[in-house]
């Protein structure tokens, strides 16, 4: 019915003279008959309202009607209209109605009129027809139905929430009316089903009505500037208020382009005090004053939730923030003392607000139900028929809301809500919600206060994250700086990034840092043992690395072998050093054990219903539900991974670096090898060749060949001849050791039989030993195993151990020669009781050139390179060569050669 139609049904009352009739008269009426003063306190409530609405009059007498007793009437289009109507002095409106008595909508005429005794007003009551009830189980069918699937009484498919379609409700919430418009013409294409009742004319059938015919002809105009100028771009609104040319009543309207449409939204401002600004302005002004004061994000949203509630009127605000699983928790709320339920730190699972909605959030940020138990108002196309789910209202702030949101708050004991959105660089951070326990309506002008005091919100706690996020990262980055200048003057990154004054542990603020690298582990502070970080590292292997870059915070969960070592390692940032290589620099977070306090049971999103249908509506409780979270670390921060890559491409600097540095020194050393192999081929010819010639000369002339020779001469030619021998030796032990050095010297195996050559070897230095008063000895087991060896270069070992020793060993002494048979080897030992040496003095006799003096008989012979080369010969035989010695004990040299 129109709002003429609504005067007409307030005809058929006049003949009713309603303040003469007794009590029994005003029972008997065939309609609902309230009276109230001008405050809405009800003082008569006849039988027939009673009926409808199921409540006793003794019940609601002396009650407000319109906070108290029917607090959905609590919207400009019904107490607006009272309050216009008593502020005028004349008090006579009709209009259609919706109630939700008990969840059994109702669609009534309403005549409000003044009665006879000064400040009494009646408000009349007739059923035009009823509704569909509605039923939790019907809720569910509808969900079903959108999103296109079956649910039966067996399974339970949660992702129904998920793929349920609300932006294509089909329908409007009631306080307003939508008018869809084509963005060239300006003619309406669709509307909701009570537009026309509001701008007071009766449904066109199938006309077409340009805009100009509906509201004042300076809204086309506007429209089409705006949107020439750009200003109605998809995402943007147009908003003014104007009066509706047929009922003068004021009118918010606001437009937005979407999906190929120009939507108009429009509220009545009927009773709504447009003037209210400077209050508004002052609330807003006192919010913003204490967030600049707080710099804590707690302290700001729990100073912008005390705002909110003070601009809005609502009971109850929250302020509530996002994860990075999409969980909520809830970090500020300012609510009316006498509600005891408190969110206050509770977490919501993801669940709770599926993320179509979450994606509806980020595109229209603010959302308000004045009435939960709302009858939404069907679309319907320009032709009467109805429009069904192809108008998209994503952007709409009229839009009717998902039966599964509504069960929900109805679950919660909420009636009216609002909530706005929280943005950071245009993604969902958090939510401010607004809950009431009766029906709650907040006009436009406190909705667009609400919006900008929380979007200031988002602004500061932008700048707060900023700037903390700002220290932390140049913090860090001065560490890096230092670990970069400790490398710089290393010949090691490894010790320069977990040895130095500052170390690798000291980033991001971890427990502990690790360095894998050509299979070197470098480890500082907390981390999983060597065998572990291996495990490890084979695993990040076979994962997707976004630029060499892995980081998580619940590595256990990822990694079952780690689960053991959760506590010093939850969370990795993990960053490979090069694609062609399995080296990484690794971070660690230890585990930050959490009792988080859910409202509700966070795996139980969901009830069955008596009838066994398995419901996709919201779970019914919010009692705390605490749960422990393990393995889990403090989540890294965005900016760390590119603090890693930096100190990546410095390292691979200084391997860079280091690698170039090493390949001058390599030509170095191939251009000195160069030069020494000429030396020692020059020396070859140029030494070898002379002194072969002088101890050949000098045999001739000891044997008599050119004449006798004195006693004299033959003792000089037996010097010239000795000390040739020596210096050939020296030069042949040089040549030896660097052809060993050189890799150039090839052994000749065969089979060799060592007693053989331990008894010519023992016979050679035999002559010396008993010139130095020295007793030498055998001791070898018959039969010795065969051995593969050069037995040239092996002779040479034996005859370097025994001389050694004999000239080691003092007058008087003994050297003895023994060996033994291992499993797989042959021992050999050559043990003296000379003068011993030192710890020191063994390490030096191995070194070339170094040469241990001997005191006992006050000589030092021969270059230092016996034992060196002895005992390189016997490693390229693969075998080893070691040295046990005390001083004053004598020595003892082992040769342990394969077999």
């Amino acid at each position: 019915m129109g709002s003429d139609a609504g005067r007409d049904f307030g005809e058929v009352f006049r003949g009713f003279a309603l303040d003469d009739l007794s009590p029994e008269q005003f029972d008997e009426l065939p309609f609902g008959a309230i009276q109230v003063d001008a405050n809405g306190i009800i003082h008569r409530y006849n039988r027939a309202e009673s009926q409808l609405s199921g409540r006793a009059p003794e019940r609601v007498v002396g009650r407000d009607f319109f906070r108290d007793v029917a607090p959905c009437t609590n919207m400009p289009g019904f107490q607006g209209r009272f309050a216009e109507g008593v502020a005028r002095g004349s008090l006579d409106v009709g209009f259609t109605f919706v109630f939700d008595f008990h969840m059994a909508p109702v669609r009534v005429g309403i005549h409000m009129r003044d009665a006879a005794e000064p400040g009494r007003y009646w408000i009349l009551v007739r059923v035009i027809e009823r509704l569909q009830p509605y039923r939790p189980a019907e809720a569910q069918r509808i969900v079903a139905q959108r999103s296109n699937v079956t649910v039966d009484g067996a399974m339970l498919d949660l992702s129904v929430c998920e793929r349920e379609r609300i932006h294509l409700p089909g329908a409007i919430q009631p306080f307003g009316a939508l008018l869809a418009l084509d963005p060239y013409s300006l003619t309406v294409t669709a509307c909701s089903a009570n537009a026309w009742e509001l701008l007071g004319l009766e449904a066109p059938g199938d006309r077409a009505l340009p805009l100009d015919a509906l509201l004042p002809e300076g809204v086309p105009a506007a429209l089409r500037r705006a949107m020439a100028d750009g200003l109605l771009a998809e995402g943007q609104s147009w908003e003014d208020q104007v009066r509706c040319p047929r009922t003068g009543q004021p009118l918010y309207l606001s437009a937005h382009r979407w999906g190929g449409r120009l939507l108009l939204e429009l509220e009545s401002l009927v009773g709504v005090d447009t003037g209210q600004g400077v209050r508004t302005a002052a609330v807003v002004q006192r919010g913003m004053a204490a967030m600049r004061r707080n710099a804590g994000l707690v302290e700001l949203a729990q100073s912008m939730a005390r705002a909110l509630r003070d601009l809005t009127g609502f009971e109850r605000v929250l302020v509530y923030r996002f994860d990075r699983d999409w969980h909520g928790q809830v970090l500020a709320e300012d609510k009316v003392p006498d509600w005891e339920q408190s969110f206050a730190g509770l977490h919501f699972p993801a669940s709770d607000i599926p993320r179509q909605a979450r994606d509806l959030y980020v595109r229209s940020p603010i959302r308000h139900v004045p009435d939960r138990d709302y009858v939404p108002v069907p679309l319907l196309a320009g032709d009467g028929a109805a429009a069904g789910e192809a108008l998209d209202l994503s952007l709409s702030r009229l839009r009717s809301l998902s039966p599964v949101h509504l069960e929900y708050h109805r679950n919660m004991g909420v009636n009216g809500s609002m909530s706005i959105s929280i943005l950071q660089d245009g993604k969902l951070w958090g939510l401010a919600t607004f809950h009431h326990r009766l029906p709650h309506f907040v006009d436009p002008v406190r909705r667009a206060a609400a919006l900008s005091l929380t979007e200031a919100f988002g602004l500061r706690i932008a700048s707060v994250l900023q700037a903390q996020a700002t220290r932390e990262r140049r913090a860090d980055a001065d560490r890096l700086n230092r670990l970069i200048a400790q490398m710089a003057g290393s010949t090691d990154f490894l010790l320069a990034l977990t040895q130095g004054p500052d170390d690798i542990s000291a980033l991001f603020q971890g427990g502990g840092a690790a360095i894998l690298y050509q299979g070197r582990a470098a480890c500082v502070g907390r981390t999983p043992p060597e065998t572990a970080l291996g495990t490890l590292a084979g695993w990040l292997r076979d994962q997707v690395v976004d630029d060499g870059i892995f980081m998580t915070d619940a590595l256990p969960s990822l990694c079952p072998a780690l689960e053991k070592h959760r506590e010093v390692a939850s969370g990795l940032l993990a960053v490979r050093l090069a694609a062609d290589a399995d080296d990484w620099l690794l971070w660690f977070r230890p585990e930050e054990a959490q009792l988080i306090v859910w409202g509700g049971n966070p795996h139980k999103p969901a009830e069955r219903r008596e009838d066994g249908t398995a419901a996709v509506l919201p779970r019914a409780s919010f009692e705390r539900w605490v749960e422990e979270r393990r393995g889990q670390a403090q989540p890294w921060a965005g900016w760390e991974p590119d603090i890693a890559r930096s100190l990546r491409h410095a390292i691979n600097d200084v391997i860079l670096r280091h690698m170039r540095q090493l390949a001058e020194l390599n030509e170095r050393l191939r251009s000195s090898d160069a030069a020494k192999s000429r030396f020692l081929a020059n020396m070859s010819h140029e030494l070898r060749t002379p002194l072969n010639a002088i101890l050949g000369f000098s045999e001739v002339l000891e044997a008599g060949l050119f004449g006798p020779l004195t006693p004299k001469q033959r003792e000089y030619i037996g010097d010239i001849h000795a000390s040739g021998r020596h210096l050939l030796a020296m030069v042949t032990d040089m040549l030896d050791l660097a052809r060993i050095e050189a890799g150039r010297l090839e052994l000749r195996p065969e089979p060799v039989d060592l007693a053989v050559l331990v008894e010519e070897s023992v016979a050679l230095a035999r002559p010396r030993a008993e010139v130095e008063g020295v007793e030498l000895l055998t001791s070898l087991p018959v039969p010795l195993p065969p051995l593969s060896a050069d037995p040239v270069r092996l002779k040479q070992v034996l005859l370097n151990l025994v001389t050694n020793a004999v000239k080691f060993t003092p007058r008087g002494g003994r050297v003895e020669v023994s060996a033994e048979a291992l499993p797989d080897a042959v021992a050999l030992e050559v043990r003296d009781t000379g003068v011993g040496m030192t710890p020191a003095e063994v390490a030096l006799s191995l070194e070339p050139f170094r040469q241990v003096s001997n005191f006992t008989k006050h000589v030092q012979e021969g270059a230092g390179l016996g034992l060196p080369i002895s005992r390189m010969l016997v490693q390229l035989h693969g075998g080893d060569l070691s040295i046990r010695s005390r001083p004053g004990a004598g020595t003892t040299v082992r040769v342990v050669l394969p077999r």
